[in-house]
Formats: C-alpha cells, structure tokens, sequence
C-alpha cells in the first residue's frame, strides 16, 4: 500500500499497511476523544481522509488548498454511527489506496448514522 498513516499520537507511518491502519483505528476507538483524536490517511495524490471516532472527512489536498471546513477542498463530510467503519476499513482503505475517490464517497456514505439520543 503507497498511503501515509498518521495516528493520534502524529507518529507518520510511509507505506502503512492494513494491520497498521486497523490498529491506529483501535486505538482511536478506545480512546475516544470527544473529537480530539483523530487519524489520517493520505493517498500519493494527497486524498486525505481523517477519522474521528464519529466522522469522517474527506480532503482533496492534490487539486485544491484547503480553505477550511465546507471549502472546495473538502470533498465529503460525514457523521457515522461509532465503530461501524470497522467492518468495512479494509475495502476504505483499498479504496484510497487504489485513489478509487467516487466508489469510495459512496461507500462512506453508506455508514450508519449516529443514533439520537
């Protein structure tokens, strides 16, 4: 796999490997941060998804400079119901990897929302 994983800790892993991200996602699951911790994966073309133990974020750092939350260069934004990307982190991860961005958008969003309370 070509995709750069930075865990919550921000140690950058080249070239990470599934077992990698999976175990990043773990971590970050069990933690729980109320949204502090958060973990990134970036393809070669710099599509960066950001992980957060409720949502997810797409960016597009290869075609736009990032201007902030809801500007050109986010290209999807989502909430999910916690843990159930976990289930389907392999094929996401294939996905970014492959820089397979539309089949990818339409996998996340298909992830659960998160229950109101």
């Amino acid at each position: 796999m070509e995709l750069t994983l930075t865990n919550i800790h921000g140690d950058i892993i080249p070239n990470a490997s599934f077992g990698q991200i999976k175990d990043a996602y773990l971590e970050l699951f069990r933690l729980k941060g109320s949204g502090k911790f958060f973990l990134t994966i970036m393809n070669p073309i710099e599509l960066e998804l950001e992980i957060y133990t409720q949502s997810i974020v797409l960016i597009d750092y290869g075609r736009y400079a990032y201007d902030g939350p809801g500007g050109g260069a986010e290209v999807l934004a989502i909430r999910y119901e916690e843990g159930t990307i976990l289930p389907i982190l392999e094929e996401v991860t294939n996905l970014l990897d492959g820089g397979d961005d539309e089949k990818l958008i339409a996998l996340l969003k298909t992830l659960p929302k998160p229950k109101e309370d």
